[in-house]
């Protein structure tokens, strides 16, 4: 019966060991402009940032008003998202909108690193973290019946006004979930089996 025991424990120890680990390949950003003086409109929400393929999604973001009309405000859960790495990171969404198969409408709004001065501010979408002084932008185009002439009827700039909020999410990593679901799989195989040898007295323990 100690045996048994001894390997149950095993089996247990096996499985702990094999627990998910962090993936630390994926940030979740929260954005935030509402504090910005001087604006039209104001940003909030945010987005998944995976740093393996620099792919955005998740997208939570949404543009708002300050009272002071706001053409575009939206929700851009389900927009195109661009991003520019470098010495000044950009990360911009577009939306458009189609009225009978024709595009009327498109809005864009982007969070970026403030170059003031040839001095930027820090921004880093790849390393987790609270960056301010970040700069915001949002403009809308329209083009109603002629696609050929889009002409600008909303924009709206925040230097230095936005503010991003980086935390890591942990995520298992597929190959730890099949390894610990084995462990698991072998502490019930082994509950059975001492199980039996209790309600079977044809069977000795070893």
């Amino acid at each position: 019966m100690c045996i048994q025991y001894f390997r149950l424990i095993c089996c247990a120890l096996f499985a702990l060991s094999l627990s998910p680990t962090v993936n630390a390949a994926v940030i979740h950003w929260e954005l935030d402009s509402s504090s910005g003086a001087y604006t039209d409109g104001y940003v909030k929400g945010g987005f998944d940032f995976n740093t393996a393929n620099n792919q955005i999604n998740n997208i939570t973001a949404e543009v708002f008003t300050n009272g002071y009309g706001c053409i575009q405000c939206m929700l851009y859960d389900d927009a195109t998202v661009t991003y520019y790495p470098g010495i000044q990171p950009i990360v911009e969404f577009s939306k458009t909108f189609y009225t009978n198969n024709v595009l009327d409408r498109e809005g864009y709004f982007s969070i970026s690193a403030s170059n003031i001065d040839d001095v930027i501010s820090p921004f880093d979408l790849s390393s987790p973290g609270t960056y301010v002084g970040l700069s915001y932008r949002e403009r809308g185009y329209l083009r109603l019946d002629n696609p050929m002439d889009p002409s600008i009827f909303s924009q709206d700039d925040c230097p230095q006004c936005a503010v991003a909020v980086g935390t890591l999410i942990a995520i298992p990593e597929p190959e730890s979930c099949a390894l610990l679901l084995v462990g698991l799989g072998m502490i019930g195989w082994r509950l059975k089996s001492m199980q039996k040898t209790a309600t079977n007295p044809l069977i000795t323990s070893s």
